[in-house]
């Protein structure tokens, strides 16, 4: 039995045990199996988000400056209106009463601050022409009566409105100013100046507003060409619909940038 043993351990076509054990460590490897890298194709989703987010940021610029432009203006109007080959001057007309509602004959009527008076005629109607347009007092006064200034907003006329009149003598106009005078020796504070200041100062706050809302949508949709930081990207979105003039194309650029998250920060590797 010992015998046919090493007769089959060397018998031809045979490998030693020590020969196998080389042969194993010269031919035997280690494979790895490495996956394939992730492929993905690019839509144009992205790059229409960030065209309409530029677009919107072009046009909120824009107005901004159109805003800040009349900002400027409306906080200016109390000292008059001004456009070139316009009138810078108005008239203003109207009816005095008593309190009983007959007409006030001689009643003087004048604007504080101008040379510009005159006095009621017997139906209680006055008209001063060519007063500056812009905030003015009107003083109304008359022996034996509280004295009445009046605050208001001239507003530039046309020379057209003189030549219609109502059958009581009067005259409808937008400058028109009616007063009941009261019997006393006090002088009576009335009406008040429109708040161009304020609405001014709103109008340019809102346009500072817009250009940094603008600002935004401009970079956001920078990113969102370039597939990168997407996070920036949606918030140019949805800071471009506060600019109300552009919030439909944000809109629209926001619901494409949602559908699309999965294109940003990413690598791409050809098919």
């Amino acid at each position: 039995m010992i015998e046919k043993s090493s007769k089959i351990r060397g018998s031809k076509g045979s490998r030693p045990r020590k020969h196998l054990e080389e042969y194993s460590e010269i031919h035997h490897h280690h494979y790895y199996y490495e996956p394939p890298r992730p492929r993905y194709r690019r839509s144009s989703k992205p790059g229409i988000a960030g065209a309409l987010l530029i677009l919107t940021a072009i046009i909120g610029i824009v107005v901004s400056g159109i805003l800040i432009f009349s900002g400027m203006f409306v906080g200016n109007i109390d000292d008059g209106i001004s456009f070139p080959g316009a009138e810078d001057t108005g008239d203003v007309t109207g009816k005095v009463r008593y309190m009983n509602g007959t007409p006030a004959e001689n009643v003087t009527i004048s604007i504080v601050g101008e040379d510009l008076v005159t006095q009621t005629d017997g139906e209680g109607n006055y008209v001063i022409f060519n007063v500056p347009t812009g905030n003015q007092k009107i003083q109304v006064e008359k022996d034996g009566y509280n004295t009445i200034i009046y605050k208001t907003f001239i507003s530039p006329s046309e020379s057209e409105w003189r030549s219609d009149r109502n059958d009581d003598g009067s005259w409808d106009h937008e400058n028109k100013q009616d007063f009941t005078i009261t019997t006393g020796d006090d002088t009576l504070n009335r009406g008040s100046y429109p708040p161009w200041g304020m609405i001014g100062g709103f109008i340019f706050v809102c346009a500072v507003l817009m250009i940094v809302f603008s600002i935004v949508a401009l970079i956001g949709g920078y990113y969102a060409i370039k597939r990168r930081k997407f996070k920036f990207a949606l918030l140019g979105a949805i800071l471009g619909i506060l600019t109300l003039v552009g919030a439909l194309f944000s809109l629209i650029a926001l619901f494409i940038l949602i559908i699309s998250r999965n294109e940003f920060d990413k690598k791409e590797h050809p098919e």
